[in-house]
């Protein structure tokens, strides 16, 4: 059986129901990693996942790439203007699912939001990962990505590092 290529996509305005899923599912599989826990996500109304989801889709300084296998989706991951350094962008919320990790789909999410943070002249990349995580950084050391020597307790059990990127313009 031949599988096909993992294949990566912005995320759609109207997908209010595909990032709930795949974010619920992304903190429920890996809830020390990221700083939001899943029990206050999932009490979220609709209101609040349309609210997000309009500013990761409308154009501005925010971005959402959805990655597929086989037609299904199976990561997410978020771009984000640094408002804090002007030539930065950041990469947040990146997630695979346990069924497609190995398959370069947690690479070509990376990947999607570089090429976007290049599209808006933010050569600098920077993003949070969690230091007990040691696939997460190696997909981030093996992207170029290095430590900055900045760790902090994100919250209880939880060390993040800093890792940044330079990228050429």
């Amino acid at each position: 059986m031949h599988e096909a290529l993992p294949r990566i996509r912005r995320l759609e305005r109207q997908e209010v129901t595909l990032l709930r899923e795949l974010r619920l599912n992304a903190l429920a599989d890996s809830p020390s990693s990221f700083g939001p826990r899943y029990e206050d996500a999932a009490a979220k109304d609709e209101d609040a996942w349309r609210r997000l989801i309009g500013t990761l889709t409308a154009p501005g300084p925010n971005v959402a790439f959805v990655g597929l296998v086989d037609g299904r989706a199976c990561g997410l991951v978020f771009g984000a203007v640094d408002v804090a350094v002007e030539d930065s962008a950041r990469v947040g919320g990146m997630w695979v699912d346990p069924g497609a990790r190995r398959r370069g789909v947690g690479r070509l999410l990376l990947t999607a939001v570089l090429d976007w943070a290049m599209s808006c002249s933010r050569p600098n990349v920077g993003l949070w990962a969690p230091a007990h995580e040691p696939a997460a950084l190696a997909l981030y050391r093996r992207a170029g990505f290095r430590e900055v020597g900045v760790e902090k307790l994100h919250r209880p059990g939880m060390v993040i590092v800093e890792m940044r990127l330079g990228l050429d313009v």
